[in-house]
């Protein structure tokens, strides 16, 4: 549980957090790679070593006062990321590019400029800037080419709780299709593209009226969703830019299975440079095993925002070495209420998440709120212990302490 954390520092705290402070503030140059493991060379990005993000929805960009706005608020909060919808949920995609499935027609949802004068804004303010793209979800290819979709038992196609048409992971044509968006969006200046909604769908959806072609069996969907993460890699690799990719967030504590919707991460591990597993407190209505040290089993996880997060990055790191030693963990946390279990979900709470991120060894956090009603002092408290490490420094060089 939260408990309140004293205004001044001791040494072991200031060991602790100015790791932290060092690595938020100021661009690294971060070499990601496979090296010896698959034999790439690694690729080379300017970005933040510790990545404090919020996220903005695709239409938020097309209004200048919601995007100015939002700007201002970067700063207040003390962040140094701005994750952006490329392509969202409906399959619109504010980049221009070009396929032998791209849909003919114009759609005023799109705006390629909107995204062009974010991406120069970010250069010009050293704002890292991640392009998060949808992948399986996607009402505008599948409208132009049902054929490509998940088809429905009863005929046609097969669409989840939303309306919205998925695309048929199996096909290698989705692969293609997304990797030519991605490229493009590395090509515009994107240093990440980060891969969202890239599984088979999920039981909260109905999946009972769902029809297979194939087997769907466990090897084919890690399969497929293996084949379009190395495709995707592999295009935005060349373009001097990274592949992230979101997964569920059990799919860390899982150990054997991909929980039926092609996300293992042994397997999906070696062709991703950075893994993004949603952690939302809310998200945890389940306990989680009683073999962490964790009351109750973490439950409801928003109770226990701290212990769900920390172990959520623990059990990937964990998992992850073997297959991928270079994989940057970057959670996704909750920056909304807790509609679910009515648990409160305040500034303590936010900021609990991000010390478990960090102290399990998260190389940064990116945080949720569609609404964009982000608390401004969301990442201040690491602005404050930047303030205290330097008061510190000044109470031990005196006395010859060293660090």
């Amino acid at each position: 549980m939260i408990t309140e954390k004293k205004a001044s520092i001791s040494r072991r705290e200031f060991l602790t957090f100015s790791s932290i402070v060092t690595l938020a503030f100021g661009l690294g140059s971060s070499s990601i790679g496979k090296g010896g493991l698959l034999g790439k060379e690694k690729v080379h990005v300017q970005r933040p070593a510790l990545t404090l993000g919020l996220f903005i929805p695709f239409k938020k960009i097309t209004d200048q006062d919601t995007l100015e706005a939002f700007k201002d608020l970067i700063f207040s909060a003390g962040a140094n990321t701005i994750v952006v919808d490329i392509k969202n949920e409906w399959g619109f995609t504010h980049v221009p590019f070009e396929h032998r499935f791209k849909p003919c027609g114009s759609y005023p949802e799109e705006n390629p400029e909107a995204l062009s004068d974010l991406i120069s804004w970010c250069k010009r303010n050293d704002i890292y800037l991640i392009g998060r793209q949808v992948i399986m979800s996607d009402g505008k290819l599948l409208t132009a080419y049902p054929g490509l979709g998940l088809k429905h038992i009863n005929g046609g196609i097969w669409r989840d709780l939303q309306g919205i048409p998925w695309a048929n992971p199996i096909r290698e044509e989705i692969a293609d299709y997304n990797a030519a968006i991605a490229r493009a969006a590395a090509g515009m200046g994107i240093s990440e593209i980060q891969y969202d909604y890239v599984r088979f769908p999920s039981d909260d959806s109905p999946t009972q009226y769902l029809f297979y072609e194939m087997k769907n069996t466990l090897e084919q969907r890690t399969k497929a969703i293996t084949r379009i993460l190395r495709q995707a890699q592999d295009a935005v690799n060349q373009m001097g830019s990274l592949l992230a990719a979101d997964v569920f967030n059990y799919t860390a504590w899982k150990n054997f299975g991909d929980m039926g919707i092609g996300q293992h991460l042994e397997t999906m591990g070696p062709y991703v440079d950075v893994l993004s597993p949603i952690a939302y407190p809310s998200l945890f209505g389940t306990k989680l095993p009683s073999s962490d040290p964790c009351p109750n089993g973490c439950f409801p996880g928003s109770a226990y925002p701290y212990e769900v997060v920390n172990y959520t990055v623990k059990h990937a790191i964990e998992r992850l070495a073997a297959v991928n030693p270079d994989i940057l963990i970057v959670p996704w946390i909750q920056a909304y209420p807790d509609y679910r279990f009515q648990q409160r979900m305040s500034l303590a709470e936010f900021e609990a998440q991000q010390r478990g991120a960090f102290e399990a060894g998260a190389r940064g956090v990116l945080a949720w709120n569609p609404s964009l009603r982000y608390d401004p002092n969301f990442y201040s408290w690491i602005k404050e212990r930047e303030r205290q490490q330097g008061l510190l420094l000044k109470m031990l060089e005196p006395r010859g302490i060293g660090l």
